[in-house]
């Protein structure tokens, strides 16, 4: 019998396997976010209320309804690349429940009754014969100030904190051939999301955040050759193999576990499997409390560098650098990776990210790395969420990162999170250098931190080090969008154009839900190289308005569609106010009307407008270089050479 399946929007559901597919992406849903959407797409365009689902997914019962509930449509929601601001799919009614706004393409067979367990099957639940209602109308989107060139600066400090929002979405089966004739590096390592045994879908961050952790710290030890986070926890829940993981990531070993949490105490299985021939070359088993558990990170730790005969004296105080012993600080701090992986997109999820790191500091005053994930988080909120006091969040957020060294001198992070405070927050790029050339230094191997430098290497001109950091980013991490991301924004700096929309399309290919920041940087750069029906295209692609209201009217005035790009700045300029002057000035350059544009560009100075750091390589100002007006704004900023 063939399997069931329903198709919405360019996606096929199959009930059977679990399986989304749209294009080149694979997305295998774990049980409760594909009974989610098996309940929504049963009534498309209805509320499903909170109870209804609640009962559907916990039939016999279990602890903490609400948030179980809640990480399952976080979840569904990430796999579908969807929002709770903006939803295109799965929109929320608070406190009532949920309703499915996308159009089903067909009937199908039932999706609630084929999603059903065995033994769990609830009767009359036919498929819906009908198509639903007409998308409902996006939310006109967030006022994220200068967020336009500054996101891809936050997106990836973001990164930082757990190597993107992309880590604990549901398995994507890579669409890659590997090759036979890939040969790992002999101390390469992988580390896959340790399973959740729990039978407890909240505890679901705790099994997740040990994984990071652990990877995280092995990637803190010299000799070992560690992979990103993004590409190991792609492969949460698949089905291949050691051999053909190993293959895809180019690692010689795997680790991988799982943890079984009870109350205050955690049961956790570990083990190294040889990727060339699948042999087990270490495991072992540890009961403990769940306060001893940042103990067990470090024991493991230490048998993986062992076993893979990594001669290092000082291996267990890089393992736990920065770390903490205290439960409850260890628990919050997971409980933000996690959040910060679930992609914030509102005023109150980046506080709630805060307040997690707020409160791992306040179980612990010594944890360095919750110094650091705190000052990243703080970037991001006073990037896109604060106006007016954007300042006093950047000086959190620069306090923090101090911090973190003042308590691990010798943690990378740290100085990477204070490099990007200075850079971003208080256009210090003096200072911003020296952070981030001691980051490097201390961890040449971290994916994570590789890409931070070479962001900000690729605008201050030093274009060899910005690629070569940016194409070992992704040597490290090749499934994360965000390290093509990366290698292709410093292609397009350095005006390597056509490498640059390779890396893009590379990136869109990877994950194509989660691709708006790709689309603005592959329309600008299909702008730069007079493709223009292509560009807007690109910034169509966008779905984020405030994007498309300072990427659109580039291509529409080269298109000859002048009044309507003028309309759209308007817009924007109504909307934005000042804050977005960095972003205007580029468009008046653009237009050929550097008079306006310098008065754009001053108002930017004034306001210390972060878009600044982008101006000594900024191909939208090159009509301003012989100004006065505009050499004396580059002098004031004291770009390193």
């Amino acid at each position: 019998m063939a399997a069931p399946l329903i198709r919405f929007d360019g996606w096929t559901l199959n009930l059977q396997s679990g399986e989304l597919e749209q294009g080149a992406t694979r997305v295998r849903l774990q049980e409760h976010p594909l009974q989610v959407l098996a309940a929504l797409l049963h009534n498309p365009g209805e509320l499903v209320t909170r109870e209804e689902l609640i009962a559907r997914l916990w039939p016999r019962g279990v602890v903490d309804f609400d948030t179980g509930l809640n990480t399952a449509v976080r979840k569904l929601r990430l796999a579908l690349g969807d929002t709770a601001d903006t939803p295109r799919y799965v929109e929320t009614l608070p406190r009532r429940g949920y309703r499915f706004i996308g159009t089903l393409e067909a009937a199908a067979p039932p999706p609630a009754a084929a999603a059903e367990p065995p033994g769990e099957r609830t009767p009359g639940l036919e498929a819906p014969a009908v198509s639903g209602p007409a998308r409902a109308a996006a939310n006109p989107g967030r006022t994220l100030a200068r967020r336009w060139l500054t996101v891809g600066a936050v997106a990836l400090a973001l990164a930082l904190l757990a190597g993107g929002y992309f880590l604990l979405a549901p398995s994507r089966e890579p669409h890659v051939a590997p090759s036979a004739a890939d040969t790992p590096a002999p101390r390469s390592l992988a580390v896959l999301p340790f399973r959740n045994l729990s039978g407890d879908a909240t505890q679901d961050f705790f099994a997740d955040g040990l994984s990071e952790e652990l990877l995280d710290a092995l990637s803190r030890v010299p000799g070992l050759q560690v992979t990103g986070a993004a590409s190991s926890f792609r492969f949460k829940d698949s089905n291949l193999d050691a051999r053909e993981i190993g293959l895809l990531l180019k690692v010689a070993a795997l680790l991988e576990g799982s943890v079984r949490r009870s109350g205050q105490t955690a049961s956790i299985h570990a083990e190294l499997i040889d990727t060339a021939s699948g042999a087990r070359l270490w495991s072992q088993n540890y009961d403990r409390t769940v306060g001893d558990v940042p103990v067990v990170q470090g024991e493991i730790a230490s048998a993986v560098v062992g076993a893979l005969q990594v001669k290092l004296s000082d291996a267990n105080a890089r393992i736990e650098l920065g770390g903490t012993r205290d439960a409850r600080a260890m628990n919050a701090y997971l409980r933000g990776l996690s959040l910060a992986d679930a992609t914030v997109s509102s005023s109150a999820e980046a506080r709630a990210l805060v307040a997690c790191f707020d409160e791992a500091i306040a179980s612990d005053p010594q944890f360095a790395l919750a110094y650091a994930a705190r000052s990243r988080a703080l970037m991001d909120y006073g990037g896109h969420f604060t106006l007016e006091s954007s300042r006093d969040v950047f000086a959190r957020a620069r306090a923090d990162g101090e911090r973190a060294i003042a308590l691990a001198p010798t943690l990378g992070d740290g100085y990477a999170a204070l490099g990007e405070a200075q850079e971003y927050g208080f256009l210090d790029f003096h200072a911003a250098a020296d952070a981030f050339a001691r980051a490097i230094e201390l961890s040449p191997g971290s994916a994570r931190v590789l890409r931070a430098y070479a962001h900000f290497a690729a605008y201050m001109g030093w274009s060899d080090k910005a690629i070569g950091a940016a194409r070992r980013s992704v040597s490290r991490d090749r499934f994360n969008t965000l390290a093509h991301l990366a290698l292709g924004e410093a292609l397009m700096v350095a005006r390597r154009y056509p490498e640059a929309v390779a890396e893009f399309d590379e990136a869109v290919r990877l994950n194509p839900r989660h691709a708006s920041e790709v689309h603005q940087r592959r329309g600008r750069t299909l702008y730069l190289m007079g493709r223009y029906p292509e560009a807007a295209a690109a910034c169509e692609a966008e779905p984020d308005e405030y994007e498309a209201q300072l990427c659109l009217p580039l291509v529409y005035e080269k298109l000859g569609r002048h009044e309507q790009a003028q309309t759209i700045l308007t817009t924007a300029v109504a909307e934005q106010g000042d804050w977005s002057a960095y972003q205007y000035a580029q468009i008046y350059a653009q237009w050929g009307n550097p008079a306006e544009a310098l008065n754009w560009l001053e108002t930017a100075v004034r306001l210390q407008d972060p878009g600044l750091e982008y101006l000594k390589t900024d191909a939208m100002l090159d009509p301003l270089h012989g100004n006065a007006r505009y050499q004396a704004v580059v002098a004031g900023l004291r770009f390193p050479p």
